[in-house]
């Protein structure tokens, strides 16, 4: 949120969250926004399950923990069609972004998820842009007791 409170009054027209977790391609940046300058889309986000070849590259917990996650995430933001709901590579058009509470969004690990319920409350045009993820030996810090 201060990422986007910072963007707003420097004047951006579209803001671009990356995770820093080295998963996220930032040559990538420009089909993430090109659906928002096009009009088509007030908030765009990253899908890493278009395609199979790059499902099977992911870690087995992950595609599991993603898909319980994205099912969770269909019933509490009304997107049905929407996958991957906590991927951490977006992009929101800076006018949207105004009208978000930014108060009442979660500041944790469900930030992504958040921000889709506000955006529906709004409702805001939300688009899949689909992207390869990276995978290191990195371990995830979700723990599902925790959650």
């Amino acid at each position: 949120m201060t990422g986007y409170s910072a963007a707003i009054a420097d004047g951006a027209e579209v803001i671009v969250k990356v995770d820093g977790d080295g998963q996220m391609d930032p040559s990538l940046i420009p089909e993430l926004i090109a659906p928002i300058l096009a009009g088509e889309a007030d908030y765009a986000k990253g899908n890493r399950f278009y395609d199979l070849d790059q499902i099977r590259a992911m870690p087995t917990l992950r595609i599991f923990g993603n898909a319980v996650l994205s099912l969770m995430a269909k019933i509490s933001t009304g997107y049905w069609y929407l996958f991957d709901p906590t991927n951490g590579f977006t992009a929101i058009h800076a006018s949207v972004a105004k009208r978000l509470p930014f108060a009442k969004i979660s500041k944790g690990y469900f930030f992504e998820t958040d921000v889709l319920f506000q955006l529906n409350l709004l409702r805001a045009v939300v688009v899949d842009v689909p992207m390869d993820a990276r995978y290191k030996a990195e371990v995830s810090n979700l723990r599902i007791s925790r959650v």
